[in-house]
């Protein structure tokens, strides 16, 4: 047996724990976890200049270590489970930092167009003419007047997300999340015409 205080794991035990997993063994993944949080660590810190959000990409990484280990093919061989894992981490960080960017993007488009008219909507369509540091100033004075739900929508919203996906992403009903965009709405509405 090997040692799991030190976390050194032979193949066959490897083998034994990533069956375990895929048996929905929650022990045997909170040790698996353990013998990759190096490589976890490893690979959250290469994306620490990229994002503010380093617990969200850790959270990310361990995500993407469970699914590798449901999904890895136990029968073959060719490729170790470690690369297997390594892979699916890597692509998982690179997906969300993509997202990330794709999200703030959007957010600095839609800002970008509001500031250029004068309107402080972020559901038109968007141009590139603002500079972020406008843009953050928006944004800024936006979350002031959002309630915390309405701010977690409002972010849903702005990764592209519809109604029924904001809802199922925030355990909330379809009603409840048209409802908080409607409130949103309003409240940018009510910003531009104090600015007038």
């Amino acid at each position: 047996m090997a040692d799991k205080n030190n976390m050194i794991i032979e193949d066959k035990e490897l083998f034994d724990i990533v069956s375990d997993v895929q048996s929905g063994n929650d022990e045997s993944f909170s040790v698996l976890k353990r013998k990759y949080a190096p490589l976890i660590s490893r690979s959250v810190r290469s994306f620490e200049g990229e994002t503010a959000d380093v617990e969200e990409y850790r959270r990310e990484a361990e995500s993407a270590l469970l699914k590798a280990a449901l999904k890895y093919d136990l029968s073959r061989t060719e490729v170790s489970f470690g690369l297997f894992a390594k892979i699916c981490i890597k692509n998982a960080l690179i997906s969300l930092l993509r997202k990330e960017m794709s999200r703030k993007r959007r957010l600095e488009r839609h800002v970008s167009r509001r500031v250029a008219k004068k309107k402080r909507s972020y559901f038109v369509a968007p141009t590139e003419s603002s500079s972020s540091a406008e843009t953050e100033k928006i944004v800024s004075s936006i979350s002031e007047i959002l309630s915390p739900y309405e701010r977690e929508v409002f972010r849903e919203y702005m990764s592209d997300k519809t109604a029924e996906e904001i809802a199922l992403a925030l355990g909330r009903s379809k009603k409840s999340v048209n409802n908080a965009l409607y409130r949103i709405k309003e409240k940018v509405k009510n910003i531009d015409d104090t600015d007038k």
